[in-house]
């Protein structure tokens, strides 16, 4: 199992494996929407938090989550460049040069942006690899 793929089944007996696969789709999609709503840092900061939390439930080997994540590594740099670059804010420019410019508006909606992707990612792969598993193999 050197290389697992994002939002593959991992065997394991967690409290998240236990759970009836409606009660998997429906704490996915609250949490996929609740994703979306955070806008604040301490928001944030709770989103991580949850996540970090469904991943320890899913005993689900952090180094195979990281590993996982390598698929989306591109897509989480090229967002938060973009974000970066192209985000102007209100205030003066932490950084200018030539015709770039760096604002702190846009330093933070590109961490929030990456971070907002990685829980997304995270916790979905969890739970739909989990809900696929229960629907198909155990029905």
């Amino acid at each position: 199992m050197k290389s697992i793929a994002l939002g593959q089944y991992y065997p394991s007996d967690s409290i998240i494996h236990k759970l009836d696969g409606r009660t998997k789709i429906l704490l996915a999609t609250i949490f996929i929407v609740s994703i979306f709503f955070c806008k604040s840092l301490a928001s944030f900061s709770f989103l991580l938090l949850v996540s970090v939390v469904i991943v320890l439930l899913s005993k689900v080997p952090l180094k195979i989550v990281l590993r996982s994540l390598r698929a989306v590594i591109f897509i989480l740099i090229f967002t938060f460049v973009i974000n970066i670059f192209l985000t102007k804010g209100e205030s003066e420019p932490l950084l200018k040069f030539w015709r770039i410019e760096l604002y702190a508006e846009g330093l933070w909606n590109a961490l929030f942006i990456a971070i907002r992707i990685l829980c997304l990612i995270i916790a979905s792969s969890i739970f739909i690899s989990f809900i696929l598993v229960t629907y198909f193999f155990k029905h």
